[in-house]
């Protein structure tokens, strides 16, 4: 899979410098498959500076003895 959104989730507005500085991030979905995967991960800012950071996962279930456990949150509309 290459060329996936990511979604900024937060951000930190820092009232001395009157803006943000510091932005948190997620990448919905990322198939990976079984041993070494490489993600790259491509960031602009307002002013068109790109930024690259390449990182290499390891996809192991071999030691995985445990089903993994969900919990799933559901809140009805008009509920509070």
């Amino acid at each position: 899979m290459s060329n996936a959104q990511g979604f900024v989730t937060a951000q930190h507005y820092d009232t001395n410098l009157l803006a943000d500085t510091t932005n948190w991030f997620q990448c919905f979905d990322i198939p990976l498959t079984n041993g070494l995967n490489r993600v790259t991960l491509h960031a602009v800012d307002l002013a068109g500076n790109v930024t690259t950071v390449a990182t290499n996962y390891t996809l192991d279930y071999s030691g995985a003895t445990n089903a993994p456990v969900f919990q799933l949150f559901w809140r009805r509309m008009g509920s509070r």
